[in-house]
C-alpha cells in the first residue's frame, strides 16, 4: 500500500524506535511480528489523510508506525491460544509459535506500550499530541477494538449467550454507529440483536474503528475543519467495513466464526459492500484536497480486499 520511498522512510523510523537486537528476545519477537509481510493499510490511511492537507509523509511517518505498532499488538494477542489460537499469522508462524505464548504477551504489551511513548514524543503542539492519543485510545479500547474482540469471542458457537447480554452489546455497537456518522440512533432497550448485525458491529469495533482513527489522525494533523474531520472519520468506517465484508467471503472456508457469509448471501453482502462504498465516495467528496491516494485504496480494496 505504502509507496517505496514512504515505506522505506517506514522502515527507517522502526529501526530507528527498535534497533536490531538478536540478542533480545522480546525485540526480535517484536520485530518479527512487524517486519511479517503486510498491506500496511493503516499507516497508508494516516500518510493518505494528512495528504489531503499537503502534510508530508515525513512529518507523519512516526505516527504511522505507531499506529501500525497497535495493530501488530492486536494480531499477536489475537493469535494466542486464548484467544483465536492460531499457528500462522501473514503466511508466516504466529509470534507464540515462533517464540512462546509468554513472550508474545510481552511483544505485544511492549507494542502498545511503543505506540504511546512515539505519540506522547511528537514534534507537535500538546493540544495535537493529545488529541491524537485521546482518538486513538477512543479506537482500540474497551469501546472499540478490545470491546470488538470480547463481542467476538463471545459469540463463538459453543459459547451460550443470555439475551440481556447481547441487548447489552448491541447498545454498544449502536452508540458506535451513533458517534461516527453523528446521527441520532435512539437504541429501544429490547431491540432484537439480528445475526448480521452483530457481526456487522464485530466488524465496526474491531477493524472500522482503527482504520477511521488513522483517517481521523490525518484530519487533526492537517487543522481540517469538523466536517472535513467528519468525512475523513465516516470514509475510514466504511472503507474498514468494505475491508472485513471482502475479508469475510475470502475466509469463509477456513473460518465460518462470526462470518458474514454465514448469515448472508454472497449477492447480500455485495450488495451491501456497495452501499458502503457509495457512503464512502460521498466523503471523499467533502473534500477539497488531493484525495487521489484514499480513492485508489477505496477502489482497490473494493475491488480485492
Amino acid at each position: 500500500m505504502l509507496d517505496k520511498t514512504t515505506e522505506n522512510l517506514f522502515i527507517t523510523e522502526i529501526n530507528k524506535f527498535l534497533p536490531k537486537n538478536s540478542q533480545n528476545k522480546l525485540i526480535s519477537a517484536v520485530r518479527y511480528a512487524l517486519f511479517a509481510p503486510a498491506k500496511h493499510i493503516r499507516p497508508f490511511l494516516v500518510v493518505a489523510s494528512s495528504r489531503v492537507f499537503n502534510v508530508e509523509a515525513e512529518r507523519v511517518i512516526s505516527i504511522a508506525v505507531a499506529v501500525e505498532c497497535v495493530h501488530t499488538y492486536s494480531l499477536i494477542h489475537d493469535d494466542l491460544p486464548c484467544m483465536d489460537n492460531s499457528d500462522t499469522r501473514r503466511g508466516k508462524l504466529s509470534c507464540h509459535k515462533r517464540f512462546d505464548e509468554a513472550t508474545a504477551v510481552l511483544a505485544g504489551d511492549a507494542l502498545l506500550t511503543l505506540a504511546f511513548e512515539i505519540l506522547s514524543s511528537l514534534n507537535e503542539d500538546s493540544d495535537k499530541r493529545c488529541e491524537i492519543i485521546k482518538v486513538l485510545s477512543q479506537a482500540i479500547g474497551a469501546k472499540g477494538m478490545i470491546g470488538g474482540q470480547v463481542l467476538d469471542i463471545k459469540t463463538v458457537p459453543h459459547v451460550i449467550q443470555h439475551p440481556d447480554h447481547l441487548n447489552q452489546e448491541n447498545l454498544i455497537v449502536n452508540e458506535h454507529i451513533r458517534q461516527l456518522y453523528n446521527k441520532s440512533i435512539t437504541p429501544e432497550p429490547y431491540t432484537e440483536v439480528t445475526p448480521d448485525s452483530k457481526i456487522k458491529g464485530i466488524h465496526l469495533m474491531k477493524t472500522a474503528k482503527l482504520f477511521a482513527a488513522s483517517c481521523e489522525i490525518g484530519a487533526i494533523i492537517g487543522n481540517a475543519t469538523d466536517k472535513q474531520r467528519r468525512a475523513l472519520c465516516n470514509y475510514g468506517v466504511n472503507l474498514g467495513l468494505i475491508f472485513q465484508a471482502k475479508d469475510d467471503i475470502k475466509d469463509y472456508k477456513q473460518d465460518e466464526t462470526n462470518n458474514l457469509m454465514s448469515v448472508l448471501s454472497k449477492g447480500e453482502i455485495k450488495n451491501y459492500i456497495n452501499n458502503l462504498f457509495k457512503q464512502a465516495l460521498d466523503n471523499l467528496g467533502n473534500l477539497s484536497g488531493d484525495t487521489n491516494y484514499l480513492h485508489n485504496l477505496l477502489n482497490q480494496v473494493k475491488k480485492d480486499g
